[in-house]
């Protein structure tokens, strides 16, 4: 309430001094919203605010000499002034000048769903669930995958229910990403039942077994549809891999 009670008492000063603010002087402050940061004080420019504002210089009008009146006006227009500028510095949020710049995501950022593995997440077709992704034991039969010495295997089971009114045929592919978001698609040819025909309602399962660079360590995967138009309701989810 500062920059109320200042104004205020600028005018009323003014009034004692028989000078009230003509229609030019009231518009001292223009304010212009604008990118960049300014303040022109008599000729001096100072980057304070996202605004700009501009103050006229207080001198007397050509050809009037100075005198005690014209220096009543211009005590009592700096005191106008300093309420004006007091009220538009008070009424910047302190943190708009330091407020950084959002950083794209870039051209390939993915807009996704989240979810963890092992929850089952409705992306306005399929109910999706990535049961488990881990490295394969001897129980999976790894060696039918001929990893190199410098490779492991993998398995990934996923759960699909159509949650949709008509049958679900599109191809679903996943990604892996470690923490780098060093990337890995998971190919079609490992995965059974790539070919989806998912009835409404019905539910199919997903296993796939396959091999990575073996210091590779995903902590996230992505099901997202290759094949579904951009009209699909279709979302991609990304699961977080604990």
């Amino acid at each position: 309430m500062f920059f109320i009670y200042a104004a205020a008492f600028a005018v009323e000063r003014g009034k004692e001094d028989g000078v009230v603010p003509g229609r030019e002087e009231s518009r001292m402050l223009e304010l212009h919203l604008l990118g960049q940061v300014r303040l022109l004080l008599d000729g001096a420019e100072i980057r304070v605010a996202k605004r700009n504002v501009t103050v006229p210089m207080l001198a007397p009008p050509r050809g009037q000499r100075r005198g005690p009146r014209t220096e009543i006006k211009e005590r009592t227009y700096m005191l106008y002034r300093n309420a004006v500028l007091a009220l538009t510095l008070l009424a910047v949020p302190v943190g708009a000048a330091a407020a950084p710049t959002p950083v794209p995501g870039g051209a390939n950022q993915v807009s996704a769903m989240s979810g963890k593995v092992g929850e089952t997440i409705f992306n306005g077709v399929l109910r999706i669930k990535i049961a488990n992704i881990r490295d394969a034991t001897a129980a999976d039969n790894p060696g039918q995958m001929n990893a190199q010495p410098n490779q492991k295997v993998m398995v990934m089971s996923v759960l699909l229910r159509n949650g949709s009114h008509e049958t679900f045929t599109d191809l679903v592919e996943y990604t892996l990403a470690d923490k780098d978001d060093v990337s890995y698609s998971i190919p079609n040819s490992t995965v059974t039942h790539a070919n989806l025909h998912i009835a409404q309602g019905a539910a199919a399962r997903q296993e796939a077994m396959f091999v990575v660079d073996r210091d590779f360590v995903p902590v996230k995967v992505l099901a997202a549809c290759v094949t579904c138009g951009t009209k699909s309701p279709f979302r991609t989810v990304r699961f977080s891999i604990p």
